[in-house]
């Protein structure tokens, strides 16, 4: 399969990375094995824990999505950016508003970022729902849309996907291929600091949301820019802004909120999936308080489990408050991970830290040695990233059209099965670190 034979692309330049980081060592292996039998298996035995250590390094790096300072290619902080990038430390960054100047200074920007891996190409990522939360803006010379709630309530289905394809169109020239949208939370509590009050929801009709979601999805997924569903398992009821603190929304959440998860996940609507900073002590019985970003049991439990999202699972900006306020940096890495989480966000904005890469992978790395779950999580994490990567080449898979009536069915040759995923995970990335399937 097309597709398919890109995700095992990506592992190949994976064992090609790992090689290459023990070049010197594997030279002399060789020249070992002339003199010393024994001393040539002791050497090959240290070669092999130098590549499992640096494959485990490239799949934590595919793990990480940072935000960054700079507002030219040519800025210090931009080029420390495309740095790591190259050698693996980080698999995406993500722009705030902050980064962005105008669309020159962006594309020079997203080119360069790109450029600088394209064995592992990074996610380019934006938060542009449109309305209040859009960080390029007419002033930029950027497209604006309305906010969700004023698509959902002046434009048809098929209108809202011709505005949101004028938008992500508009993000694929600027270079982007990942933005963080749509909101898929329902609009139960208008005051809702967060949702409700900046107009981020499309309705607190379900069926409304999953069918102006959908379009959202659609218009991006035809210009070729990756869509994330947010925020599981429901923001809109929350009377708390996460970014301030934990959002309790044990005694107002209730099950219609997944039901426009569900049905754009069930129709092939999710490119991926956002769990937000909540907690509902229903849902995540047993488990100590803390968000559902970092819970097992919503992760890998309601999420992957009761609704069958397989793709993948993007944690909240880990370094929000409700995260910060009850838990140190290395404890919610850790935690992100166990739960479910593939790719950890830190936006690296309030105090900016250029070692937080370096700072992730050795928490994951020292974590992966001692606990198995961990170990398992990040390889098959870094099948689901690479299978998600392959498919801004070619998308693929069958999906009901929630426009219209009728069934889109891409050529089965080009479609990334989770059969496939699973394939890939066991006997290629189970080969490379080593790990019992």
């Amino acid at each position: 399969m097309f597709s398919i034979n890109l995700v095992t692309g990506f592992f190949s330049a994976l064992l090609m990375t790992s090689v290459a980081v023990a070049g010197p060592q594997a030279a002399q292996v060789k020249a070992d094995a002339k003199t010393s039998d024994s001393k040539t298996a002791d050497a090959k035995t240290a070669a092999s824990r130098r590549l499992d250590d640096s494959s485990l390094r490239v799949m934590i790096g595919q793990m990480i999505l940072v935000g960054f300072n700079g507002v030219s290619a040519d800025a210090a902080s931009v080029v420390a950016v495309r740095q790591e990038i190259a050698d693996g430390s980080i698999g995406g960054i993500m722009y705030l508003s902050d980064n962005v100047s105008d669309r020159t200074h962006v594309a020079a920007m997203n080119a360069a970022f790109l450029a600088a891996n394209r064995k592992l190409p990074p996610f380019i990522s934006v938060d542009e729902e449109g309305g209040a939360i859009a960080r390029l803006t007419a002033d930029n010379g950027f497209h604006e849309v309305p906010a969700a709630v004023d698509v959902a309530s002046k434009f048809s289905p098929r209108g809202a996907y011709e505005l949101y394809s004028r938008l992500a169109t508009d993000l694929r020239e600027w270079g982007f291929n990942l933005n963080f949208g749509p909101v898929a939370d329902l609009n139960v509590n208008p005051a809702n600091p967060i949702i409700g009050k900046l107009g981020r929801s499309f309705s607190a009709n379900p069926e409304i949301v999953a069918q102006y979601g959908a379009a959202f999805v659609r218009a991006h997924r035809d210009a070729g820019v990756v869509t994330t569903l947010k925020h599981f398992p429901g923001h809109g009821s929350s009377s708390t802004d996460s970014h301030k603190g934990l959002a309790d929304v044990s005694g107002t959440w209730s099950s219609q909120e997944l039901i426009p998860f569900r049905k754009l996940i069930n129709a092939g609507y999710a490119d991926s999936v956002m769990v937000g900073h909540l907690y509902d002590r229903a849902l995540q019985k047993g488990e100590a308080v803390g968000p559902a970003s970092l819970s097992s049991a919503i992760v890998t439990g309601l999420l992957r489990k009761d609704l069958g999202f397989e793709g993948v699972v993007f944690s909240d900006d880990l370094q929000m408050d409700a995260v910060e306020n009850s838990y140190s940096f290395g404890g919610a890495v850790v935690r992100a991970v166990e739960a479910g989480d593939d790719i950890l966000i830190f936006s690296n904005h309030k105090n900016p830290d250029a070692d937080l890469p370096e700072k992730v992978i050795d928490i994951l790395m020292a974590e992966a040695r001692r606990n198995p779950v961990v170990a398992a999580n990040i390889v098959k994490s870094f099948a689901k990233i690479s299978a998600l990567k392959a498919s801004l080449a070619q998308r693929g898979g069958p999906m009901i059209d929630l426009l219209s009536t009728k069934s889109i069915t891409p050529d089965p040759g080009n479609e990334v099965t989770p059969a496939d995923v699973e394939m890939v995970r066991r006997d290629m990335a189970l080969k490379v670190v080593g790990l019992p399937g």
